[in-house]
């Protein structure tokens, strides 16, 4: 609306100022007529004047409100205009913006697609690698499958074979169960036969060293230790033997008299089975005695016999006394004891008992001396 009032107004304009052409014009002609009249000179001027200065001023002042007129709508025009000049440099700088986003993130794709087609190179490469494994692992799978029906056909077999062995192993086991039967009764029978030909060995006179089975009057066969390189001799039967110190002798009267210990260590044989022994036909007593520092003494006596239980074992006698390294007949002063233990006191002192109080182990003490 507003470009068309300024052209109104330009037309109205230019048609006012042709109009004050034709006027000057006229006056200019007017003036020319008024100067060939000379006479009419000053009237022809004034009227002129008169007649167009209203018209004239009222031009004028149509001139200035037409420029003030243009002025306006220029100064709104330009504001117009700055206001999209303005709002054109910002949308220009958004889409410079939005240029340097797409630029940068065009830049981005094309590193994203470089490493993208590196990662596809890269992935093929894998794809290849993989599929070289698959078949390689396929064709070992199928030599593991093969190998395991083997190791299965194999471990069948192998448990037939143990199934038959178990059987040929019980089989066996009977047998020998059998013979074993067999042998124990073979032995049995000649244990039997040879007891029935030849008596049991009364002492150890006649046997080796070591551990044997002997029979006495009064007694089942029982074990004995006999001497055998030992600096007594052979033949002899050990009734006491005291070499590590791991057995006990502060013992009881039952202990003393069933026996305690070991052959391969401390033992003592037992009162019952010496009184027997003794008894049974006349026997020497050899007493040796090996000091820490090797030094050794023997004592010995012709006639050894102790009584029964009924008697309290007494030593009752141990006949004639002979000695080596030492001439000490201590033995003496025991003879015609009874046993004493620290629960059978048959000593003769009067204030206590010697294997309780003074002494350790059961002995046929007399007043405690030894």
């Amino acid at each position: 609306m507003k470009c068309k009032r300024l052209a109104n107004y330009t037309l109205l304009i230019s048609f006012i100022l042709a109009l004050n052409g034709v006027f000057e014009a006229s006056a200019s002609n007017e003036t020319e007529f008024c100067s060939a009249s000379q006479p009419i000179d000053q009237q022809c001027g004034k009227y002129a004047y008169n007649i167009l200065k209203p018209l004239l001023t009222y031009l004028k002042y149509l001139q200035t409100k037409v420029n003030d007129n243009n002025i306006d709508t220029l100064i709104k025009t330009n504001e117009h205009l700055n206001e999209e000049l303005i709002n054109l440099k910002n949308t220009l700088k958004e889409k410079n913006e939005l240029l340097d986003a797409f630029k940068s993130n065009m830049t981005d794709l094309k590193e994203s697609n470089s490493n993208l087609e590196k990662l596809q190179a890269q992935t093929a490469t894998d794809v290849k690698n993989i599929e070289i494994f698959l078949k390689n692992h396929i064709s070992n799978s199928e030599k593991c499958e093969m190998e395991r029906r083997n190791e299965t056909e194999l471990l069948s077999k192998l448990e037939n074979s143990v199934q038959e062995l178990i059987i040929k192993s019980n089989k066996i086991n009977e047998l020998q169960g059998q013979i074993n039967k067999l042998q124990d009764q073979i032995t049995n029978d000649a244990k039997k036969a040879t007891t029935e030909q030849i008596p049991k060995a009364n002492s150890c006179k006649a046997l080796a060293g070591g551990e044997h089975e002997i029979q006495v009057p009064g007694l089942k066969p029982f074990e004995v230790l006999c001497s055998g390189d030992h600096p007594v001799g052979k033949g002899w039967i050990i009734i006491q033997q005291r070499i590590n110190g791991q057995e006990d002798f502060e013992r009881n009267w039952n202990s003393y008299r069933d026996g305690f210990g070991y052959f391969w260590g401390d033992f003592y044989l037992g009162l019952t089975k010496i009184h027997h022994i003794t008894h049974s036909q006349r026997y020497e007593l050899y007493i040796y005695m090996e000091k820490f520092n090797t030094e050794w003494f023997a004592a010995r006596y012709d006639n050894f016999r102790v009584g029964s239980e009924a008697d309290l074992f007494e030593l009752q006698t141990l006949g004639n006394y002979t000695w080596t390294n030492i001439d000490n007949d201590k033995m003496r002063y025991q003879e015609h004891m009874k046993f004493t233990t620290y629960d059978q006191d048959n000593d003769k002192w009067m204030d206590g008992n010697c294997a309780k109080d003074v002494r350790s182990g059961g002995w046929w003490y007399n007043n405690c001396a030894t």
